[in-house]
């Protein structure tokens, strides 16, 4: 799930966890070349949903979080369910290590389907998250409480895990200029959610935020009242440029118009109109989840 590739050393990291028997969790490298580098179990005393995960340049993070699997959920369509009693945990591991090096740090239990990012720094680790209090609890509904930005600080000294809202505006599918993937980047951007209490507003948002992750400020990119948002994906307009310098890039889609487009903002202008907006000949399923290729790496 959620596979990372690391900008520095081109290995793609990822983890699988659909196992019906212990280990539950699997911890998986490729390397740039194509080849397995590794493929190890991780402890977990549950089957549990575990949606994404983090990586720094020294460290992968796993996310034991209380969404554990009921086979009596199943009538209901999804066999999972918010169980605040299996506790929660963050489980730091060498990205060169073994399973068995993993150090869990506990936290409050919550649930997390996307961090946006993660870094290193010096002997604490630091972690930004769209942190939901639940997630398929007493209501089965994933989104019955969406996402806000949160920043979870791991010290590795101390065994102690820090938690700070950022900003309390619901937002989740974060994304960084992936050249910061791993590393500490400034600048977050965010899909905004609505739908939030079970209502029947849809959970995908009509706007973008742009943050500073160091200061907190926030720039939103509204979308139209109408228009439904994806995950906002970064690509640079040049490989030596600022951090933000570039574009956000968004499939949308116009609940009224019933009409769907690739909107392209500057992200140094990220409140200001698209740049570029591509008109598509039909309807686009919502799917929230885009990347960018650089035309290079596309094979011809």
């Amino acid at each position: 799930m959620h596979p990372k590739i690391c900008p520095i050393t081109g290995d793609l990291l990822a983890f699988s966890y659909f196992s019906f028997q212990p280990p539950y969790v699997h911890y998986i490298r490729v390397g740039a070349d194509g080849k397995l580098k590794q493929l190890d179990p991780i402890d977990v005393p549950n089957m549990v949903m575990m949606h994404d995960f983090n990586i720094t340049q020294n460290n992968v993070i796993f996310m034991d979080l209380p969404v554990v699997f009921d086979l009596g959920e199943l009538a209901n369509g999804f066999p999972f369910k918010f169980s605040r009693d299996a506790g929660a945990r963050l489980g730091v591991m060498p990205r060169d290590g073994r399973g068995s090096d993993t150090r869990w740090f506990e936290i409050d239990p919550c649930y997390v389907f996307h961090p946006v990012n993660a870094y290193d720094d010096g002997t604490n680790i630091v972690i930004h998250v769209s942190r939901q209090n639940e997630a398929f609890g007493s209501s089965s509904d994933d989104y019955a409480e969406v996402g806000r930005l949160y920043k979870w600080t791991i010290d590795t000294v101390t065994g102690k895990v820090s938690e700070e809202m950022v900003d309390d505006r619901p937002g989740d599918f974060g994304r960084v200029n992936d050249k910061y993937v791993g590393s500490k980047a400034r600048f977050a951007y965010l899909m905004s959610l609505g739908g939030e209490g079970n209502s029947e507003e849809p959970v995908y948002g009509n706007s973008l935020w742009k943050y500073d992750l160091t200061t907190g400020q926030c720039w939103e990119h509204h979308l139209g009242a109408t228009t439904r948002g994806g995950e906002p994906v970064f690509a640079p307009s040049s490989h030596n440029g600022a951090e933000d310098e570039g574009y956000v890039m968004t499939i949308v889609h116009d609940t009224a118009a019933e009409k769907s487009r690739l909107v392209i903002i500057d992200a140094q202008n990220f409140n200001g109109p698209p740049v570029a907006t591509i008109h598509l000949p039909q309807r686009v399923p919502y799917g929230a989840h885009g990347n960018w290729v650089p035309h290079n790496l596309v094979p011809m």
